[in-house]
């Protein structure tokens, strides 16, 4: 007969309670394992699955075809659990390096000159805030003297030359002025439209142009004075702003429509504009050399035309609800940060995917690959020496690092 000790050690793991767990995996067909063991699903849902796992901290391992396997501790403790979890697909152009929480709502990213700090704009809280990219870590809050109560702050944008950072917010009809090096407050000044959104200032630091969603028009700005000069008016709501590569041509994407509105500088003379379609949303527009690429919201689709001669040349479909895109400017790939299906009732309430970020072969245009995100990826960035980039989760108050793989050209 075995001794007491040792017959109850084998069968206690067997007495734990059981718990029915809900996993929501992406891709969805993934499978879990717990012990080295395929663990059978009880039910499956529209876009879960439930599973009877054993009470307490445990182990799982999910894996699916054509994705690296994953595994993490969960622990387990009462009945109607929820969790959601990724899979990195195999071969994919990027590698995860972490994640680290954000304040409400990150709109925005962007790398300093130097490659070592990420600014991320809040949407919905009282500050902004300076991420450390390695390790990555939050190292300072961007306070807002007299207009953080009201939030609402979107885009940003640097000044080397000026050692300054220039930040939007929406709802106050500002831009706030930090020094770069130190981020301390400066000063703010009004943009002289409604809900400001992108900031984009020419290389020599002269002349800024502000896109303001609510009034339908784009403030041009006296960089050193920091007065607006003119008001330029849109024929829709713009969006992502601009300039051609001999800074002659501002370009501004039409929220409205599936074209961008194309005006000469410095007389501010209207061009005709580019137009793709009859449906769209142009989002976030960004220039490499002689090539303007433009992210169309409404159909998922990233455009390429000819930032000289303002002429479409091609398209590609990525996927839904297509926000940021950027490039690695010393290189050929374009990236595309895509929230995924929104919630039915509201796009400020988690839906039932997680988004994607996207790697196109620029010169090709073609998709090489891609990674899940989490809640609406949203804002995106690429470091000045190409090795990284950076994306905010909007609904999970996410901000997260990846390494850009080698490729061959």
């Amino acid at each position: 007969m075995l001794p007491r000790a040792i017959f109850l050690l084998g069968v206690l793991p067997f007495l734990a309670a059981q718990v029915l767990v809900e996993i929501q995996s992406f891709p969805q067909n993934a499978v879990l394992f717990h012990r080295g063991e395929r663990v059978p699903p009880f039910q499956r849902l529209a876009d879960s699955t439930l599973y009877t796992l054993p009470e307490g901290e445990q182990r799982l391992t999910l894996s699916a075809y054509g994705y690296q396997p994953s595994s993490f501790t969960l622990t387990i403790s009462r009945a109607g659990q929820v969790h959601r979890t990724r899979l990195f697909p195999q071969g994919s152009p990027l590698t995860f390096l972490g994640e680290v929480k954000t304040g409400s709502q990150p709109k925005s990213v962007r790398f300093t000159p130097d490659g070592r700090h990420l600014i991320v704009t809040l949407l919905n809280d009282t500050h902004c805030e300076v991420f450390q990219v390695r390790p990555l870590q939050r190292v300072a809050k961007l306070e807002f003297l007299g207009f953080g109560q009201q939030r609402g702050f979107v885009e940003s944008w640097i000044l080397p030359k000026r050692n300054e950072l220039w930040i939007s917010q929406m709802t106050t009809s500002q831009v706030h002025v930090f020094r770069l090096d130190d981020f301390t407050y400066r000063e703010s000044f009004s943009t002289k439209g409604l809900w400001p959104k992108v900031i984009l200032v020419d290389r020599n630091e002269k002349w800024g142009y502000v896109s303001n969603w609510s009034s339908n028009n784009v403030s041009v700005i006296d960089v050193e004075k920091r007065q607006v000069i003119r008001l330029i008016p849109t024929p829709g709501t713009p969006r992502g702003l601009a300039l051609s590569p001999d800074e002659r041509v501002l370009y501004v994407a039409n929220f409205e429509q599936a074209s961008v509105q194309r005006y000469s500088l410095p007389n501010f003379e209207e061009l005709p504009a580019i137009r793709v379609g009859s449906f769209g949303a142009m989002r976030h527009l960004v220039v490499q050399g002689h090539h303007l690429y433009a992210s169309d919201m409404a159909t998922g689709r990233v455009y390429r035309f000819n930032a000289l001669r303002g002429e479409f040349e091609a398209e590609l479909p990525l996927g839904l609800n297509l926000n940021t895109i950027d490039v690695a400017q010393n290189s050929s790939l374009l990236f595309a940060s895509s929230r995924g299906r929104n919630n039915p009732e509201s796009y400020l309430l988690v839906g039932p995917e997680y988004g994607k970020v996207f790697v196109v072969d620029a010169n090709r245009f073609t998709l090489m690959g891609w990674v899940w995100g989490r809640n609406q990826p949203t804002g995106l960035s690429v470091s000045p020496d190409c090795r990284l980039v950076a994306f905010t989760d909007f609904l999970s108050d996410n901000l997260e690092l990846f390494a850009i793989n080698k490729w061959e050209e």
